[in-house]
């Protein structure tokens, strides 16, 4: 399982929460995210 300190009580794909993570820390950089549609079944 992997953690970030963005999501650390959220279990998950690693590879989606690493996606997330980058797109959070860029919008703290750059005020700008791009458009995200989560999906569940």
């Amino acid at each position: 399982m992997v953690t970030t300190e963005l999501f650390p009580d959220i279990v998950g794909q690693s590879n989606a929460k690493r996606v997330l993570d980058f797109f959070c820390r860029g919008y703290e950089k750059t005020s700008r995210i791009p458009h995200l549609m989560f999906v569940a079944p």
